[in-house]
């Protein structure tokens, strides 16, 4: 657990900082920066409160914070005690965000406050989810079904992710068909048999895409900020790949500079 909060907090409150300073010097040096003012104080204590200010992304980091230190509190009860009550917690959840009763929420506190929150009640269902499939080892049952089981369960699968992509609301924040969406398109490339019939290194080149995600995604808006100002055009397809590129290589530099202190999180 405290290995787990070091790694989240140390880039929750490093990366804004430095993005603040960077803002700040290149408005002083050039008077003008991506938000063409000097950011105050106070914005980045409102940024390092909320999680989302002027670095947006980071709701995401706040959240993985307040549910890791949240599950940890409730991880000692029973393990099914456990499992009833962040299941009842995210049903409530549902409930709220369906209905919009949080909405009224967002016209009585500030935006950075409000949007927190909102994401906060819509994703919490998702991670509740995740979490449920990992301790009930319902995972694992699944994959030790028959293989014709199996197959008919991936074409289902299918068949409930595009239904939901057709006639559901996967865009918006109202409702399930986000989580379901999520459920089935996480059991459907889990099941499929891609480490049988791909390369024997299939899991080492996963391992080595995603070593680096959450530096890439702690640096990607201010790189983006760059990038699209030096090209000096409306970013594309290809310049996302470019920009995931751009932010892996830097990530993977850092880290093998901090690699023996706790800068490394900075990056992986």
């Amino acid at each position: 657990m405290k290995l787990r909060l070091e790694r989240l907090f140390i880039p929750y409150i490093l990366w804004p900082t430095i993005i603040w300073f960077i803002n700040n010097i290149e408005y002083l040096v050039i008077n003008t920066n991506r938000f063409g003012r000097f950011l105050q104080l106070i914005e980045l204590q409102n940024q390092l409160i909320t999680g989302r200010l002027f670095l947006i992304p980071f709701w995401f980091m706040f959240h993985l914070l307040f549910l890791s230190i949240f599950f940890y509190i409730i991880s000692c009860l029973n393990q099914y005690v456990f499992l009833i009550l962040i299941n009842i917690i995210g049903i409530t959840f549902y409930f709220v965000q369906y209905f919009r009763i949080n909405y009224s929420f967002y016209e009585k506190y500030k935006d950075c406050i409000a949007f927190s929150v909102g994401h906060f009640i819509s994703s919490y269902p998702i991670a509740v989810t995740a979490l449920t499939f990992n301790k009930s080892n319902l995972i694992q049952y699944i994959e030790k079904m028959k293989f014709e089981y199996k197959c008919l369960f991936i074409y289902s699968c299918i068949l409930i992710i595009s239904f939901i992509f057709i006639y559901g609301t996967i865009n918006t924040y109202d409702g399930i068909d986000k989580n379901l969406f999520s459920i089935f398109a996480f059991l459907f490339f889990y099941l499929l048999p891609l480490k049988k019939y791909l390369n024997k290194h299939f899991e080492q080149i996963i391992y080595l895409m995603t070593r680096y995600t959450q530096g890439i995604y702690c640096q990607h808006t201010i790189i983006k900020y760059y990038f699209s100002k030096a090209l000096n055009y409306r970013l594309n397809f290809f310049s996302y790949v470019y920009l995931y590129i751009i932010c892996y290589f830097l990530s993977f530099i850092g880290a093998k500079i901090f690699w023996n202190n706790k800068i490394k999180y900075l990056f992986i």
